[in-house]
This record gives C-alpha cells, sequence and structure tokens, in this order.
C-alpha cells in the first residue's frame, strides 16, 4: 500500500453519519495496522476509497408497535488504487441483530451503533483481505 495513504469516504444519503466513523477508523487502520500515514491525494502512493449503504429491517415488535428486534444489513466497497499493485474493488457485505432493549438510549442512537458494529466488522474483514493480497 506504501507509506502514504489517501482515504474518501463517500457519504450515504440514508445514514451520513456512518462516514465519519468509517474515515475515523480508516485513519487507526492505516497508523496501526499498515503502519502507514493519512495524506492527501496528491501525496498518495495508495487511494482508498470507500462507500457503504445499509438497509434495516424490523425483525420483531412490542405490544404497542415498537421495533423491539431487526436486522441491518450492510455493504461496503473499498476501492483501491495503489501505484504499486494497481487498481482492485473489494465489496464486503456485513448483517448485524440487535435487540432494543429498555434503555435510556432512544432507537436511532442504538441502530447507528449496530451499523457501527457492521462497519467495524467489515473494516477488520478489510484489512486481512489485504494482508493475504500481499498489499
Amino acid at each position: 500500500m506504501g507509506k502514504n495513504i489517501f482515504i474518501d469516504v463517500i457519504v450515504d444519503k440514508i445514514e451520513p453519519q456512518s462516514a465519519l466513523h468509517i474515515k475515523d477508523e480508516m485513519r487507526k487502520v492505516v497508523y496501526s495496522r499498515f503502519h502507514s500515514k493519512v495524506v492527501s491525494k496528491k501525496r498518495a502512493d495508495s487511494k482508498i476509497v470507500i462507500s457503504s449503504g445499509a438497509t434495516i429491517t424490523p425483525l420483531s415488535f412490542d405490544n404497542n408497535g415498537f421495533v423491539t428486534k431487526y436486522r441491518i444489513n450492510l455493504s461496503i466497497k473499498f476501492q483501491v488504487d495503489s501505484k504499486t499493485k494497481g487498481k482492485f474493488t473489494k465489496t464486503i457485505h456485513t448483517t448485524y441483530e440487535s435487540d432494543i432493549e429498555e434503555s435510556g438510549k432512544n432507537q436511532s442512537e442504538l441502530r447507528t451503533e449496530a451499523i457501527e458494529n457492521g462497519l467495524n466488522s467489515a473494516i477488520d474483514e478489510f484489512v486481512a483481505y489485504i494482508a493475504t493480497k500481499g498489499v
């Protein structure tokens, strides 16, 4: 991947807050796992463009009609352009189920946490893919 990596995240219109989470997690990956640094597009040895999408499906409801359990299906596409290894794309699909328990958190906050957990899983899978590919 080189020592200088540019990261671009395409914002999902349905879950725009996910873009910030992806960018923050990928910065950590670049520093801690790739032992590289995040740089401008102009200075980059490799560029990673990430896009994601989520569908949320309610699985069960309480007596009042509120969702008590749901499934999140995530699709995350990593497009890599490396000066040394060329261009490739890796799309990762993850599924995450979550119960909405009685807590001080609202459904939106719990949904966001579930999406972030799924995104973290996809990022880990991407890192494993890069390691096995030898990029």
